[in-house]
């Protein structure tokens, strides 16, 4: 098609350029906020707030994780070593595309241990290991899109929340022979290693 079609058609060089414009902006976006080169510089910021707040006094575990989504349902796995005794603070913090995020933790067993399916560009979770092990745990955006990163917060576990690390327990296989004789023959005595009736 020549310039002079298209000027019989009706189209200007203007509605050229705008309608070409247009459908270059609609290929672009997918729907999602387009996602700046670099992270919000706030984001380390609203963590640490946002652990403070929700843990006091807990300590800052190595660097900040980052990842970033460029549209929904994208996510970025991570994994840490966890330890028995201590309590964790998991906390997320994303660009302001970001309007809905989930933060979600699993144990070496792959069994889920915290989940906040968050309905802002903020998300917590709070874990006390019974055993030590590597943990796994996963930013995910719900809505929207832009860079996130994940802080890791740490102090000693509360006394109740504190593991028992027990051995496996040992039959009393003595104690188990007196409940059976007794339940089956109450008025048997123990004569040595034996039981007798009167």
């Amino acid at each position: 098609m020549d310039l002079s079609s298209i000027r019989a058609a009706g189209w200007t060089g203007a509605s050229i350029v705008v309608g070409s414009a247009m459908l270059l902006g609609l290929a672009g976006c997918g729907g999602a906020p387009p996602v700046s080169a670099t992270p919000s510089p706030e984001l380390q910021g609203m963590i640490e707030q946002k652990a403070e707040a929700a843990a006091p006094e807990s300590q800052a575990v190595g660097a900040l994780f980052r990842g970033v989504g460029y549209r929904k349902g994208e996510f970025q796995d991570f994994h840490v070593e966890l330890e028995a005794g201590n309590c964790y603070w998991f906390v997320a913090a994303g660009d302001p595309g970001i309007t809905a995020f989930t933060l979600t933790v699993w144990d070496g067993s792959k069994d889920e241990v915290g989940q906040d399916k968050s309905k802002s560009r903020e998300a917590l979770v709070e874990h006390c290991p019974k055993k030590t092990g590597t943990f796994k745990f996963q930013g995910k955006v719900g809505r929207g899109a832009g860079h996130f990163a994940i802080g890791l917060f740490a102090k000693a576990a509360p006394e109740d929340a504190a593991p028992v690390e027990e051995g496996p327990k040992k039959a009393d296989l003595e104690q188990m022979i007196t409940d059976e004789a007794s339940s089956v023959a109450p008025e048997a005595t123990q004569v040595g290693n034996f039981y007798k009736t009167n």
